[in-house]
């Protein structure tokens, strides 16, 4: 059904911006294996891209947020921000982990860590992190907080309520 919605959306694409073009598309039907295998292939090229230009990186930021989703399973978003050498930033969203049983500091800086090693991300270079200061990020016994600045040397934190 969302097939088809894509599919209108492209025609009208198409005939504002290609009108000469626009009844090939319509000839062509696109069936939502092909859809799948495109949106596929955009995410390996989005990822291959990331782990391209992020080890280039001399600083970083990251923001993070944990919340759950329409079927009550937590998730955490990470969110990277680089600067390279000539002062080109790159901004994107780096991972959404499913967090399974627990959400402590624990597991979330275990995700966060497994995130930075599947980018080749520096956690050395990690300057600041951003939070909402939900409690499993900010708790003072056992919140991300706290494990992060075994790892982290000189690190900026900032909660945003």
């Amino acid at each position: 059904m969302e097939r088809w919605r894509i599919n209108e959306c492209i025609i009208i694409a198409f005939n504002e911006y290609c009108p000469e073009k626009a009844n090939l598309f319509n000839e062509k039907s696109l069936s939502h294996q092909t859809f799948g295998r495109r949106i596929d292939d955009l995410a390996d090229s989005i990822v291959g891209t990331l782990q391209t230009q992020l080890p280039k990186c001399v600083q970083y930021s990251l923001s993070l947020d944990e919340s759950t989703d329409a079927n009550d399973t937590a998730q955490l978003v990470i969110f990277i921000r680089g600067i390279n050498v000539n002062f080109n930033m790159i901004e994107e969203m780096l991972d959404l982990c499913h967090m399974k049983c627990t959400t402590t500091g624990r597991d979330i800086i275990e995700h966060v860590t497994l995130s930075l090693e599947k980018f080749n991300v520096d956690r050395n270079k990690i300057k600041s992190i951003i939070n909402d200061g939900a409690p499993a990020l900010t708790g003072k016994n056992n919140g991300f907080i706290i494990y992060s600045k075994k790892w982290l040397i000189m690190i900026y934190l900032t909660i945003i309520a």
